[in-house]
């Protein structure tokens, strides 16, 4: 996650900028705070059910709410400023937050050495990482006035739907589906990511 914010912020002309500095230096703290709260909730989660309906909404709250919404929000109200500026300063933030929570997650909860989830899974974030900064961006490129909750949303709709999906290919594999049940909608989210990036230095 450090190296992929490296090659993040080579290619951001505000990545000299202090408060872009901040930005992911605050996400590595928040991470260490959702991870704390994660620790104290996590025993009281169904982590061993033997049903895939169980155990998605422990996912997607373990794996995306905690650091894509939780870590997020509670940056967004501990440091206020206009809602363009708080845009710019997700990514980095989110790159902050994973830098820590990713690890700990997959460190606590899947100590397996298997390489879809130990490997795949993290590049797949990674992905929807810069998905989400090229959502973002386009938004705020084609808007005239202020940033919207609900255009914010719209915008992000690709990235809300993979992330939605992300749980289900855990459980999916948590539970020795094929293989290509998770594989082929994980390499096709990389894939869609990695074509957007790569169309931009075109």
């Amino acid at each position: 996650m450090p190296a992929a914010f490296v090659y993040y912020s080579a290619g951001n002309r505000f990545s000299n900028l202090p408060a872009y500095r901040m930005a992911y230096g605050t996400g590595l703290v928040c991470g260490i705070v959702i991870a704390l709260l994660h620790g104290l909730i996590s025993g009281f989660l169904p982590w061993n059910t033997a049903h895939g309906a169980v155990l998605y909404p422990v996912v997607l709250l373990s794996l995306v709410l905690f650091p894509f919404v939780l870590g997020p929000a509670l940056l967004n109200l501990l440091f206020l400023s206009p809602a363009r500026e708080r845009l710019h300063r997700t990514i980095p933030q989110l790159f902050g937050i994973l830098s820590v929570y990713l690890p700990y997650i997959l460190i606590v909860r899947y100590p397996l050495p298997d390489v879809w989830i130990l490997i795949m899974v993290p590049v797949l974030i990674v992905a929807l990482i810069f998905l989400a900064d090229s959502c973002l961006k386009r938004y705020l490129f084609t808007i005239r006035l202020g940033p919207t909750f609900e255009g914010v949303l719209f915008a992000l709709l690709p990235v809300l739907v993979s992330l939605v999906v992300l749980p289900v290919l855990v459980v999916l594999w948590h539970f020795c589906f094929h293989p290509l049940f998770y594989w082929i909608p994980s390499l096709g989210v990389t894939g869609i990511s990695a074509g957007m990036r790569i169309k931009k230095y075109i």
